[in-house]
């Protein structure tokens, strides 16, 4: 498989924050994608060049083409897909122009993330990754694909799967469905948010789900 030059190979992290800022839908997309990046890894490259052959870069494409080979010889075992997933996030995350946005070969990268993602979904992998399930539900939404109804529902995925329950996640799906359009679904979300924050620190999430809540768009007729 013929790829492009990356800049970097390190690890993401498995918690990326959930920030929900004011301000408006601009900014927002320049949040998420400054958090995308962060996950995967930090600095970008040119897709014009080959990496030299013993670079981190050139070690993370023979890591992709391993976990295909696994995956191509295991058809019915998740875990090599789960990997595929989140190295392709990592290439992704080194795919960038200048001002931090995905390139379209980063772009290309996150559609090879969700690919493989959903075919690891596909054989209901029990546990499910939650910590690559992160990484999608950041693919999907602002500032990399645009696809908010798919983030909305890896997200739902994370937080229904998480043990114990985690308000933090909560309130990222409320933020995800209220981008989305879906308000039922934000609303549940953010109550079950609140129910689960210390009741000290219960004002302060009502007052970030309200700005939330007040960024999203306006409901169709």
């Amino acid at each position: 498989m013929k790829r492009g030059a990356l800049a970097r190979d390190r690890e993401p992290c498995d918690d990326p924050p959930w920030g929900m800022g004011t301000g408006r839908h601009a900014s927002r997309r320049a949040l998420a994608t400054a958090i995308v990046i962060a996950i995967a890894v930090a600095g970008c490259g040119s897709s014009d060049d080959k990496p030299d052959p013993g670079s981190p870069a050139a070690s993370l494409e023979r890591k992709i083409d391993a976990a295909q080979a696994k995956a191509k010889a295991a058809p019915t075992d998740p875990k090599p897909l789960a990997t595929l997933a989140k190295l392709h996030f990592q290439a992704a995350g080194l795919k960038t122009g200048s001002t931090g946005e995905y390139s379209d070969d980063g772009k290309s990268e996150l559609r090879e993330a969700t690919q493989a993602w959903e075919r690891y979904v596909a054989l209901d992998p029990d546990p499910l990754d939650t910590s690559v399930a992160q990484l999608i539900a950041a693919a999907y939404g602002p500032g990399s694909l645009e696809q908010p109804k798919k983030a909305v529902a890896v997200q739902q995925v994370i937080a229904e799967r998480t043990h114990p329950p985690d308000a933090a996640l909560y309130a990222q799906l409320a933020q995800k469905a209220y981008y989305a359009g879906e308000k039922q679904t934000a609303e549940s979300a953010a109550r079950r948010a609140i129910e689960l924050t210390p009741k000290a620190r219960r004002a302060a999430m009502r007052k970030t789900l309200q700005a939330t809540r007040s960024q999203a768009p306006p409901e169709q007729p």
